[in-house]
């Protein structure tokens, strides 16, 4: 015999539509954002109680917010929303650093950097690497927060892209592509940085493309 999908009788149904509404995000943005489905997102808006492993999913991606805000009856985010306070901004992972002279290995970190929420419901699954180096400096000043898409890998000819070379090191470059080569073109004010010119077939064994850059932002001053 199926069981029916048990209704929660507090406020994880409001609170839960409280922070998608702050997000400024469509139910089915913000199910794409948490790896599940629109008519999910409804059924917890509308009563079902969400599994222990969705919650986890939501504040792994918007950690941001806490099980206090989705549980709490007078603590929780419906409540609190609307009171004076600072407006909860969403925020994107910040992985590691990605080399924007010559290419090192990418080094995750344990960071979230805000994003503004159109661009987190145009790209979900968005995620931001460090610039570190001078080769990109005429468009993304060193010690910039890189926004990459993961889902736009394929290269398009004058995109910038996160790319790793030869399998472990990772770098932000201009793609030039032809018939024959892929260029990794660099855009800096010293002219000692040079293109790196692969034969298309090669380009196959040695690019791999992380994701194409879609927006980048200075890193905030940190409070002391």
């Amino acid at each position: 015999m199926n069981r029916k999908p048990r209704q929660n009788n507090g406020p994880i149904a409001a609170n839960i539509s409280a922070i998608r509404t702050d997000l400024g995000l469509s139910q089915e943005q913000f199910a794409e954002a948490i790896g599940t489905s629109q008519t999910t997102i409804s059924a917890w808006e509308n009563g079902q109680d969400p599994r222990r492993s969705n919650i986890e999913q939501l504040l792994e991606r918007f950690p941001q917010y806490s099980l206090e805000d989705i549980y709490g009856v007078e603590t929780g985010f419906a409540k609190t929303l609307g009171r004076p306070a600072p407006r909860r901004v969403p925020c994107a992972p910040l992985f590691g650093s990605i080399a924007g002279g010559s290419p090192i290995e990418m080094l995750p970190v344990t960071e979230y950097v805000e994003i503004p929420a159109s661009l987190l419901a145009r790209y979900p699954h968005a995620f931001y690497l460090r610039i570190s180096g001078e080769s990109m400096n005429r468009v993304i000043p060193n010690g910039s927060f890189a926004l990459i898409d993961p889902s736009q890998q394929e290269l398009i000819d004058g995109q910038l892209y996160a790319l790793r070379v030869n399998g472990s090191d990772a770098t932000i470059k201009r793609v030039r592509v032809t018939l024959t080569t892929v260029t990794l073109v660099p855009e800096s004010f010293s002219p000692s940085f040079e293109p790196a010119e692969f034969e298309r077939v090669a380009a196959h064994e040695s690019i791999e493309s992380i994701g194409r850059v879609v927006w980048f932002c200075a890193p905030l001053p940190r409070q002391q």
